[in-house]
């Protein structure tokens, strides 16, 4: 799917709010490291991890959670490696020792929460930056 800039609050977003910074959670932030997983930032054979939705190749359409052990249908989305199977839930990727940061260096948190009120809204970040 291809992402747009405009997201509603209630479907999650990466926040930093400091510098009203928002991130959705289909896009690689434009920025290095993508995440850390108890300090690391690939999987146990050293490769990257990508958010994805997709069943290919999941017995069932659904995956184990490689840190809590839970079972998610895939289309509930996780940060994973096709090649290893090595998947995390975005539940475990909102822990304490996971850290996303935005171009000033805060890190993000995961959040469903409205930015106000009356901003029930955001705008992804990573999505504007692609179009420009």
């Amino acid at each position: 799917k291809e992402c747009s800039e405009e997201y509603s609050c209630s479907l999650g977003r990466w926040n930093c709010e400091n510098c009203k910074y928002n991130v959705c959670p289909k896009c690689r932030p434009p920025f290095s490291p993508l995440f850390l997983i108890d300090g690391e930032i690939e999987d146990s054979k050293g490769h990257p991890l990508f958010w994805t939705e997709d069943s290919t190749g999941y017995q069932n359409e659904q995956f184990d959670c490689m840190k809590c052990k839970k079972q998610y249908e895939c289309s509930a989305g996780r940060w994973g490696c096709r090649l290893c199977k090595y998947d995390v839930c975005k539940f475990c990727i909102n822990a304490p020792n996971v850290f996303i940061r935005c171009k000033n260096s805060h890190a993000l948190e995961w959040t469903y929460s409205p930015e106000s009120e009356d901003k029930t809204t955001y705008t992804c970040a990573a999505c504007k930056a692609k179009k420009e």
